[in-house]
């Protein structure tokens, strides 16, 4: 099974480094079922002999082939698949994690092969009662006496099947008792077709053990030779070989079972640290809450001041008809239709196509009251571009959409008119007055404005506004020599209002002919300030940043330190089929969860800052792109800060942490 031919292993190269010779021309043959001593006195290479033979060291020279294959050539992450699928490891002192339960040290060389966490919790538990210690599987590796945790090591050893057991010192911690009981379990093993092969100068493992190969200097001194394989059958030991069920290995998922693992280790090593998690997390948190805080009274104070430019023109398309002239007088090219703003009302990113005209001059009468007033017509809904940004509703409503379309007899006044028809402590809603004759009934009445006004006249004292506002419909067939209608169109994006323009005339140009209207945007005043606000995000978003990547380097510190903390774990993982990979994805892991649950927690915080701060004078918003730009790029700077620790920690000589 084990064969080794003139194997040599020499530390150490040049004048820096004097070399020294571990091993010089071992050959050794071992088969299923031997119990082996490598006995000898210390620093003969016992300890580099055993890490040769599980894969754990590379021999400087000289063959080994393990079943017929030689793996002096085999790549790391063959010999970490060897590792883990053929041997089994019994340390001296069973190198448990003392911060992980029993049930959980078993399971380690499962979760590198991709067993699913059934399987091998099942699998784990079976070991662990077998071996007399299944009572003790949620016991922390530190809770266990010297005995029960040889015992979970063994356990470990056999958690892949084991072909092959590799025993260093097993009983160099134990007291007599301990230590025969730890033999009894070893020679069981032999006789169940392991082959167990145990490093130590304890006289009674040499006396347990059915062959000894003495070393001295790093050469095989003596060897008493192969003791027959043993076949004998134990109902309590699974005999050596393949263990897992079909199914229970996913080989074809590994990339995801192994990100699930790498996942979980992370978990479990933060569980284990929470103060060191938790400062290392303290610095994503603070630069994301300083992000997330940031933009968000930006993005608060953005989204006001567009909405006010939008409603000084930005958001407004103006339409015209083209004018030529017919004789000797000027007419235009084209009337705007009621079929036009239905067409453009369905256009993206128009939020509305509304329907107006202006009729000239009538007499209002109520009563003994009397005013020449300024007709003008609306559609209803949202108000007209120029309504809106001058004037603000002080009594009743707005025209309404039925109002047009069912003609009804209603007006809206403007402040100058309500204060002419009506006392000041008088309501006017609900209320009747004549235009021109006929009747209409007033809903609403504006507030004055001492900026915008649609038609002024001027009298002794000041301007005065005399509009009144009815439905389009009513004025559309009002007696009057001028039937031409407007059309207000107002887009739901400022910023997408010149790619609006661009649709309306394109469909006018279909509807009347090219040439006939000019349709256009006014976005300047919202481009100077867009690129204005988009500077000072800008700001606050480098500020922000900085302050993650400040969190980043707490966190590269904090994984090297970890790294430095824990190279015995990290050994132990690699000598139970842990490849570089894996242990890179574990820190990695580690440093993303980190980064995550930091970046989580600085959002909270974020939209806690937002909620105290904001006032009617600090608005504040926090829009999707907001927190997920923000936590993405935590993350990002998490796992980017991870990737040093991540390398140190692959690089970890195990067979020199794992030297007692």
């Amino acid at each position: 099974m084990i064969v080794l031919e003139g194997v040599s292993k020499v530390h150490g190269a040049g004048a820096d480094a004097p070399q020294t010779v571990a091993l010089a021309d071992v050959s050794l043959a071992i088969g299923r079922g031997e119990f082996v001593c490598l006995c000898g006195p210390s620093g003969c290479g016992k300890s580099t002999l055993l890490n040769v033979i599980g894969c754990v060291t590379r021999p400087t020279a000289g063959r080994y082939r393990v079943d017929g294959r030689d793996v002096s050539d085999f790549a790391e992450d063959q010999l970490a698949v060897l590792r883990r699928d053929a041997f089994g490891f019994v340390f001296q002192r069973a190198n448990l994690l003392d911060d992980a339960s029993a049930l959980d040290n078993v399971e380690i060389p499962a979760i590198y092969r991709g067993v699913g966490r059934r399987a091998r919790r099942r699998r784990a538990l079976e070991l662990l009662g077998s071996l007399g210690v299944g009572d003790k599987a949620q016991h922390l590796g530190s809770d266990l006496s010297g005995g029960e945790r040889q015992r979970v090591g063994i356990c470990r050893a056999l958690m892949n099947g084991g072909q092959v057991i590799l025993a260093d010192e097993p009983t160099a911690a134990l007291d007599a008792a301990q230590a025969d009981e730890a033999l009894a379990q070893l020679a069981a093993l032999a006789a169940q077709g392991h082959a167990v092969i145990v490093a130590s100068h304890d006289a009674r493992v040499a006396q347990a053990a059915a062959r000894r190969v003495e070393l001295r200097d790093g050469r095989v001194a003596a060897d008493s030779g192969a003791a027959p394989q043993a076949t004998a059958t134990s109902p309590t030991i699974a005999p050596a070989g393949e263990v897992w069920p079909a199914g229970a290995t996913v080989a074809k998922y590994e990339p995801m079972a192994m990100a699930s693992a790498a996942l979980r280790s992370g978990l479990q090593a933060i569980r284990r640290a929470p103060l060191r998690s938790a400062l290392t997390g303290l610095g994503v948190a603070a630069g994301v809450w300083s992000v997330t805080s940031m933009l968000g009274v930006a993005a608060g104070a953005y989204g006001e001041a567009t909405a006010v430019v939008g409603r000084l023109g930005a958001e407004m398309i103006t339409m015209v008809p083209q004018w030529d002239w017919e004789g000797e007088k000027l007419a235009p090219l084209m009337q705007f239709t009621r079929d036009d703003a239905a067409a453009i009302a369905s256009l993206p990113n128009v939020r509305a196509a509304i329907v107006g005209n202006g009729r000239g001059e009538a007499t209002m009468q109520r009563g003994d009251r009397q005013a020449e007033v300024s007709l003008s017509g609306w559609s209803g809904g949202t108000p007209p571009h120029w309504l809106q940004k001058a004037y603000e509703l002080a009594e009743g409503r707005h025209l309404a959409v039925a109002d047009d379309l069912g003609e009804a007899a209603v007006a809206v006044l403007s402040a100058p008119v309500r204060e002419r028809m009506f006392a000041p402590d008088e309501d006017p809603v609900g209320e009747t007055v004549a235009i021109a004759g006929r009747p209409f009934t007033v809903v609403g009445a504006y507030a004055p404005h001492t900026i915008y006004n649609t038609r002024l006249y001027r009298d002794e004292r000041r301007f005065v506004d005399n509009s009144v506002w009815l439905p389009a419909s009513i004025l559309e067939s009002w007696p009057t020599p001028d039937p031409a209608i407007g059309i207000d169109v107002r887009v739901r994006e400022p910023a997408l209002a010149e790619r609006t323009a661009a649709d309306v005339q394109d469909l006018l140009d279909r509807r009347h002919g090219a040439g006939k209207a000019t349709v256009q945007a006014d976005v300047v005043v919202l481009r100077h300030y867009d690129e204005m606000v988009r500077n000072r995000v800008g700001v606050l978003g480098a500020l922000g940043f900085v302050g993650l990547v400040a969190g980043g380097l707490g966190i590269v510190a904090a994984m090297l330190a970890s790294v430095a903390q824990r190279r015995r774990e990290i050994a132990l993982r690699m000598a139970v089929g842990a490849r570089h990979r894996d242990i890179a994805r574990q820190f990695l892991a580690e440093s993303m969860t980190v980064g995550f649950v930091g970046a989580l927690v600085g959002a909270g915080l974020g939209f806690a800052t937002g909620a105290a701060v904001e006032t009617d004078t600090v608005p504040v918003a926090f829009p999707p792109w907001v927190v997920t730009s923000a936590i993405g790029i935590a993350i990002a700077v998490s796992v980017s800060c991870g990737i040093v620790p991540a390398r140190r920690a692959a690089a970890v000589d195990a067979a020199e942490e794992l030297a007692d």
